[in-house]
């Protein structure tokens, strides 16, 4: 299934789309469509929610006045000089590491383990 990307829209939109998709007796009599259900939920709610919420805002409210930065320095050279730039990297390697965690759990459902 194709799900179409709402411009704005989060990815926990999509997951929400993706799960109105499931009839509802898969998700109570299904061990491994439950499973699926709760590894999504939890990579959302525990990986990629807290993260954005901590940082998304902060940073692009920041990188809005960098403009004049931009003018001579690469996107990639400008974010370096975010004040929080190294809690920031260091949140998102927290981040990388739970969702391949999650990337683990859903494989072991995948091969019905």
């Amino acid at each position: 299934m194709k799900v179409q990307s709402v411009p704005g829209e989060c990815h926990g939109g999509r997951n929400r789309l993706l799960f109105a998709d499931i009839p509802a007796e898969l998700i109570r009599d299904e061990p491994s469509t439950r499973a699926l259900v709760r590894v999504s939920t939890e990579a959302l709610n525990r990986g990629l929610r807290p993260h954005h919420t901590r940082w998304q805002a902060r940073f692009r409210n920041w990188y809005a006045y960098q403009t004049d930065a931009l003018c001579t320095k690469t996107p990639q050279e400008v974010q370096k000089s975010f004040q929080e730039y190294e809690a920031l990297v260091q949140d998102l390697l927290r981040v990388n590491r739970k969702l391949i965690q999650y990337a683990g759990e859903l494989q072991k459902i995948v091969r019905d383990e």
